[in-house]
């Protein structure tokens, strides 16, 4: 199987470098994605994770390597192609603009539209079936600014999802929302990954998380891939020490088999 992105030798840095610069964000970064997979990319703070989104974003460009989309240089693709293969969920929610809920969705099928760039009754009916997936319908009408921080992160997810797009790149998509809402949102990913066959990868600090959801797990240190596998390869006590400094005890949750994550008080380690 063809991967859809392949990632490789990946080198960035900010401002001019020097032999005496700080080391570089993305250092000879390679990995690959495959269709229809949830990937999970996990690493501590500064490891390069956000920038990587913005990279395979277009908002950053690499100093060296290359980014393929469906074995195309994402360099030479136009971003009306990248956004059809592959929609962003950011950290950081930035709107100035008044715009009600439904507007943003719409936003999402701007890749589609032709000529004059009015929405179409499919776009529409896109729009409908995305606020639903996200249970996002109650609040259609309000307008963006005035949403709680997690409202705000389930639209933009239905933006994402009204692309329509290959693959879902997802910066710490769970980190606005209740508890209630992070089961929700991943069990619909998890759900729509299978039944249209959509490639996810998502970026996060939630280990459970990954543990529960992902196929597969990239762990990035210095700017560097430290180790992938299975979640059950990936999460173990050991890597976790190596990467976070972090002393931790694994499990396996008794309902789902995955590995799950507690972390050792200080009191508490031997």
């Amino acid at each position: 199987m063809k991967p859809i992105l392949r990632v490789e030798n990946l080198r960035f840095y900010y401002g001019p470098r020097t032999v005496t610069s700080e080391p570089l964000l993305l250092d000879d970064l390679s990995f690959h994605v495959l269709p229809g997979e949830i990937l999970g990319i996990i690493g501590p703070n500064g490891c390069g994770k956000s920038t990587l989104i913005n990279l395979l974003s277009k908002v950053l460009m690499p100093h060296e390597g290359q980014m393929f989309v469906h074995d195309k240089p994402l360099k030479d693709m136009k971003q009306q192609d990248v956004a059809r293969a592959m929609a962003v969920l950011p950290q950081d929610i930035s709107v100035s603009f008044h715009y009600s809920v439904e507007e943003m969705v719409l936003m999402g099928r701007a890749p589609y539209r032709n000529g004059l760039g009015w929405e179409t009754s499919v776009d529409y009916e896109i729009a409908e079936e995305v606020l639903d997936l996200t249970c996002t319908r109650e609040f259609a009408g309000r307008w963006f600014l005035e949403l709680s921080g997690g409202e705000k992160c389930r639209v933009l997810l239905a933006r994402a999802l009204a692309q329509q797009p290959d693959m879902l790149l997802l910066d710490e998509p769970t980190a606005n929302l209740d508890l209630q809402y992070q089961t929700r949102m991943l069990d619909m990913l998890a759900g729509f990954a299978r039944q249209h066959g959509t490639t996810v990868c998502i970026v996060t600090h939630d280990l459970n998380l990954v543990g529960e959801y992902c196929d597969r797990v990239v762990v990035l240190k210095d700017g560097r891939v430290h180790r992938e596998g299975s979640p059950v390869e990936v999460i173990q006590a050991e890597t976790i020490a190596e990467v976070y400094g972090a002393q931790v005890h694994i499990g396996t949750n008794p309902h789902s088999g995955a590995p799950h994550v507690f972390l050792k008080a200080e009191a508490m380690r031997e």
